[in-house]
């Protein structure tokens, strides 16, 4: 036995939830992914998707931001093949502080990885008050309260999943119901409580 679970205490990551809540989202059909373009993302589950929302939202739009980690060209080449290109903007790995530029003008925040060790990004766009889509993996399960402060969906199942999306995008009463009750979670994570669960621990 190495160590005595007992004496093992979990802190997790904090955010600038003083700052992050005060964005006012004024998105258009706006869909957002932040994060590396890394293979464990499956970001091509994000452009599979998009036909399906685009069915019924023409103009929906899907931006793709962050560090490519050899997953472009591909993303890229999937959604030529599908006639979505038009719909998705990519843009490079950004300052921390722009983040908050791109999630202002977003509706929903999407993650369709197959495993996360903790998921920031999602915990700053609930901070905004964005509703978030996340796929059923045990690190989103630990966030996200299914259909309270999010939508824990399978990515894979596109039809269900995009119904969803769609959902939150035309009611706009029930994205705001989401994106407040996700706003309120988040300020747990808020680097004040998370600065003072570290001295409380030293302290002990």
């Amino acid at each position: 036995k190495i160590s005595d679970s007992k004496k093992i205490k979990l802190i997790s990551y904090g955010i600038d939830w003083n700052n992050l809540s005060k964005i006012k989202p004024k998105g258009k059909m706006q869909l957002i992914y932040i994060g590396r373009l890394s293979k464990n993302k499956r970001l091509d589950r994000l452009v599979n998707l998009l036909p399906y929302i685009k069915r019924e939202i023409d103009d929906i739009k899907l931006t793709i931001v962050g560090e490519d980690w050899g997953q472009k060209k591909s993303l890229v080449e999937l959604a030529k093949k599908l006639g979505i290109y038009k719909n998705i903007k990519f843009f490079d790995a950004v300052p921390h502080e722009s983040i908050k530029k791109f999630l202002m003008k977003s509706n929903v925040f999407l993650l369709s990885s197959d495993y996360e060790g903790f998921g920031i990004s999602v915990i700053e766009a609930m901070a905004v008050g964005l509703p978030v889509v996340v796929n059923n993996i045990e690190s989103m399960r630990s966030i996200i309260k299914n259909r309270k402060n999010g939508y824990i969906v399978n990515f894979e199942d596109y039809d269900t999943t995009a119904k969803i999306i769609i959902m939150l995008l035309k009611d706009k009463k029930l994205a705001s119901k989401i994106g407040n009750n996700a706003k309120r979670y988040s300020k747990s994570y808020d680097w004040n409580n998370t600065v003072g669960n570290v001295e409380k621990l030293y302290k002990n």
